[in-house]
């Protein structure tokens, strides 16, 4: 019986994953073509507040899932699921993991980039509004 309890929560750790990073900043812009060609890029908030996301990997209908919620000052705000993981990219001199995500709150995909020390997160809709929050 204890080799079985074991085993139990050795299946649960490996299956279930789940870590939070929490933001006291959110800004939110939107790029654009202006009539000449060239690009403007326009800034439509700049919020401070309690942000939390939570990251988890589950595993799911035999594969793994990774999910994350954002909550702000406490309340559910939306939740995405990976769809596909694009690799690494290089902006402004910091390196973010990209990934395409499910937005459940807009049905729409997005693109999320995480730096990899997790102190800055930009989530990017397919039509240019970007969030930023560090």
């Amino acid at each position: 019986m204890k080799k079985v309890f074991i085993l139990l929560l050795l299946l649960i750790g490996i299956t279930v994953f789940s870590q939070d990073y929490h933001f006291k900043y959110r800004k939110e812009s939107i790029t654009y073509r202006m009539q000449n060609g060239q690009t403007g890029s326009k800034q439509l908030s700049n919020e401070s507040g309690d942000y939390l996301f939570r990251y988890e990997n589950t595993y799911s209908k035999g594969k793994y899932e990774k999910i994350f919620t954002v909550y702000k000052n406490g309340q559910e705000s939306f939740y995405c699921v990976e769809t596909s993981n694009k690799g690494n990219v290089e902006i402004n001199g910091t390196i973010f993991q990209q990934s395409s995500f499910f937005h459940t709150g807009t049905s729409e995909v997005i693109n999320v980039f995480f730096s990899l020390d997790y102190n800055r997160i930009v989530i990017m809709d397919l039509e240019g509004t970007a969030e930023y929050y560090n």
